[in-house]
């Protein structure tokens, strides 16, 4: 090992350990990075922890989108109109609807969405409820759009 913390040679074995020392030193980075920005200040134990998983906040879709939905009800009258926030109201009741009745859960954690989840909830829509091509297209931009909103 050198002063830096790397493993010496030219091996296989070598390059792996040094690749993995390289991303983890990347992924502390953006987690000390992150902290500062959101609370101005950084200690050891909160990027360790960061780093671990521990005290990390999973958000639900349904819990996205309600946040959505109370953000979108201030800009309605200002830059958007009630029919629209009625709209993402109905399409949040489909989506409830849809989760309870498929798989009698409450909310889905973000990172369980997949795109098996994604073409249930298109047959759901198209199927069971019998809607229409532009009614379920209606009804899976609002997804689309949480998922942005969760990725972002």
């Amino acid at each position: 090992m050198l002063k830096t913390g790397r493993a010496i040679g030219k091996g296989k074995e070598v390059s792996k350990i040094n690749r993995t020392l390289d991303n983890l030193e990347l992924e502390i980075q953006s987690h000390y990075d992150r902290w500062v920005l959101e609370y101005g200040y950084v200690t050891a134990e909160a990027v360790k922890n960061a780093l671990n998983g521990i005290g990390r906040k999973t958000m639900g879709l349904l819990e996205l989108f309600r946040e959505h939905n109370k953000e979108f009800k201030f800009r309605v009258g200002v830059n958007h109109v009630k029919d629209t926030y009625e709209h993402y109201l109905y399409s949040y009741r489909v989506l409830e609807n849809f989760l309870w009745v498929r798989f009698q859960i409450k909310d889905i954690a973000l990172n369980q969405l997949t795109h098996r989840f994604i073409d249930a909830y298109d047959f759901h829509l198209r199927v069971d409820k019998r809607m229409n091509g532009n009614t379920v297209l209606n009804h899976t931009i609002p997804l689309r759009k949480m998922v942005r909103r969760a990725i972002s």
